[in-house]
């Protein structure tokens, strides 16, 4: 059923058919009025619409998109967002 939803927000989006997929964890280190941005891991900055009570230091799930590019990463764009838990930098030590 997962694949078959996937499969439908991608036609819908009229995202590239030869586009690969993946999931991507980053941390929210900006708001402003109605545009989150965020970052992962390896320091790659992705922004999106669409507050829905996210605040900074929130660490998000995101399905994301290469655009049929897996060499090149910079194009690749945000499908859907998922909150998943607060960062407290205090508790990383």
């Amino acid at each position: 059923m997962l694949k078959l939803t996937i499969a439908a927000i991608i036609t819908a989006l009229g995202i590239n058919s030869g586009a690969a997929l993946y999931p991507e964890t980053m941390v929210i280190t900006d708001i402003n009025q109605d545009t989150v941005t965020a970052k992962t891991a390896t320091g790659f900055i992705y922004s999106f619409s669409g507050t829905e009570d996210y605040t900074t230091g929130d660490i998000i799930s995101c399905i994301m998109n290469d655009n049929g590019t897996e060499d090149n990463i910079t194009d690749d764009i945000i499908i859907s967002v998922q909150y998943s838990g607060f960062y407290m930098e205090e508790y990383n030590k």
